[in-house]
C-alpha cells in the first residue's frame, strides 16, 4: 500500500476512504524473549505463574500465559491448556491478561469488518474456527475463497508455490485463540498469516 499510494488510483481510493488500524505487536514481553535469544520459541507473555519475582523462560516453566489461548470464544477447550507448565497455557480465565484484554477493548470499540494476525511459522493461511476439530464458521464458504485467495498470494521462501490455505482446525484444534473471539463475537472475518521461520 505503501510503496503505490498516490500512484495506483484503487489503493490511494481504498487507503483514504477506510480506517486501518495496525497493532505492531500484541504480545512485546514475550517477543522480548525470543528477540533476546532467551527462548527463540517461546510463545507466552511474561506473567509471573509462580510468584517468585523472576521469569523462567525455561521450556516447561510455570511462568507465563499464552495470549492466543486466553480469548473469550470457546475459552478452555481443544488445544489448550489449564497447566501452567504448558506452552499453551490459557491462564486462569478468559482475558485474564492485559494483551487480550487490550485486544478485546478495541474490537469492542470499533466495527472492523476484516483482521489479519501474523504468527510464526508455517508458511500457511489461516481461517476460523479452530476450537474444536469439527467446528465450522457459518460463513464458512465466504471466508475460505478469501484466506485461499490471500494464501495463494504469498509466494513460499521455503520451497515452491504459495503458502498453504486451510481452515484452522486442520491445522490442530486451539480454542480461544484471536480469530475465534474476532469471528464468533463480532463477526470479524479474521485470518492468520502464519509466516516462514
Amino acid at each position: 500500500f505503501l510503496e503505490v499510494y498516490g500512484i495506483d488510483d484503487e489503493i490511494t481510493n481504498m487507503v483514504n476512504e477506510s480506517e486501518i488500524y495496525i497493532v505492531p505487536i500484541v504480545n512485546p514481553d514475550g517477543h522480548e524473549v525470543v528477540l533476546d535469544q532467551l527462548n527463540t520459541m517461546w510463545r507466552k507473555n511474561v506473567a509471573d505463574g509462580d510468584g517468585n519475582g523472576f521469569l523462567n523462560y525455561n521450556y516447561g516453566s510455570p511462568d507465563g500465559v499464552d495470549p492466543n489461548r486466553n480469548y473469550g470464544w470457546e475459552w478452555g477447550g481443544d488445544g489448550s491448556s489449564g497447566s501452567l507448565y504448558e506452552e499453551t497455557y490459557r491462564g486462569p480465565e478468559a482475558f485474564s491478561e492485559p494483551e487480550t484484554q487490550a485486544m478485546r477493548d478495541l474490537l469492542a470499540s470499533h466495527h472492523f469488518a476484516t483482521g489479519i494476525t501474523y504468527h510464526s511459522y508455517g508458511e500457511l493461511g489461516l481461517w476460523p474456527y479452530a476450537y474444536s476439530a469439527t467446528s465450522e464458521a457459518p460463513d464458512h464458504e465466504a471466508m475460505q475463497e478469501l484466506g485461499t485467495q490471500m494464501a495463494m498470494s504469498i509466494p513460499k521462501i521455503t520451497g515452491s508455490g504459495h503458502y498453504t490455505p486451510e481452515q484452522s482446525n486442520e491445522l490442530y484444534p486451539a480454542a480461544g485463540i484471536t480469530d475465534d473471539w474476532a469471528y464468533g463475537k463480532h463477526g470479524i472475518f479474521s485470518y492468520t498469516i502464519e509466516l516462514a521461520q
